[in-house]
This record gives structure tokens, sequence and C-alpha cells, in this order.
């Protein structure tokens, strides 16, 4: 069979139905349960504010973007410039 060339199953781009059912039902579960969220999450909150603060970020991060790991890259030239660092007691007496 050739790289690239489709010989069977469903047309390119046709979606799996399955998949598409599945999320049909979460969703059904999610939009007749969205009423009684605002009550359980108090409930939990009520009993244990952790829990309730890990449901809270779990949630979250549905509506607010993760931040994008960004790596910052720099080439050095040259000799790096010498720091001396030099710790001193502070003076005892009144401050400012």
């Amino acid at each position: 069979m050739a790289k690239g060339i489709k010989t069977g199953g469903r047309k390119a781009g046709t979606p799996n139905k399955k998949p598409n059912i599945a999320k049909l039902a979460i969703q059904d579960f999610v939009d007749g349960n969205a009423d009684r969220a605002q009550e359980l999450f108090e409930r939990v909150a009520e009993e244990n504010p952790s829990d309730a603060l890990k449901i809270y970020f779990s949630a979250v991060e549905y509506v607010v973007p993760k931040l994008a790991r960004t790596e910052n890259t720099t080439e050095l030239t040259g000799q790096l410039p010498h720091i001396t660092v030099e710790i001193v007691k502070p003076r005892e007496g009144p401050t400012s």
C-alpha cells in the first residue's frame, strides 16, 4: 500500500461516531448538573477547603489558558564579567 493513499473505511474528514456519542452523553450530564455545581462546591468548601481549591483550580484550567513554557537561549560570546559578592554584618544601633 502506498503511503498516504486511503483504501477503505470512513472517507477523509468524516468524524468517528462513537467518540461523538460519548462526548454528547458527557455534555448532557454536565449541562444537566450545572445548576447544582455551585451548591456542591460550597458543600465541599465547608467540609474540606483544600479539596475545594483543587476543584476550583481544575475548573479554571478550562477557562483561563495555561501559559506556555518558554525557553530563552542566548549565545554568550567572550568572557563573562567577574562578580564579587561581599556579605557584611549590619551595624547595630537605631535604624531610620
